[in-house]
């Protein structure tokens, strides 16, 4: 890849790769390792993130008495700013049950 930004760039090639070095990184660890799932559960018209799915339709079923069955994952991820976006971009689009606003530290 050094070459390639060698012969793109040429003598100010060494600078334009630090800085492109410097955005790889902040990309990475904006983006952890847990799987961030939006799901759907279209018989209470619902739609929520969760990292740990079968826990959280358990909980959907024991606590709030949805039914969870013909539930339908909509997007994955490893970025929970993004899961959260998506997520609220189903609700207000499409009218999905479960919007709230949510104070998270945005990575």
């Amino acid at each position: 890849m050094i070459k390639e930004f060698k012969e793109k760039y040429g003598v100010g090639w060494l600078a334009k790769w630090s800085k492109h070095k410097r955005d790889l990184k902040k990309i990475e660890q904006s983006y952890g390792e847990e799987l961030y799932q939006v799901y759907y559960l279209p018989h209470a018209n619902y739609c929520g993130v969760s990292m740990r799915l079968d826990a959280r339709l358990a909980e959907h079923k024991r606590r709030h008495k949805r039914n969870v069955e013909d539930y339908i994952i909509l997007y994955e991820c490893y970025s929970k700013s993004e899961a959260f976006s998506v997520e609220a971009a189903f609700q207000r689009l499409c009218g999905f049950e479960g919007y709230m606003i949510r104070n998270f530290k945005k990575s």
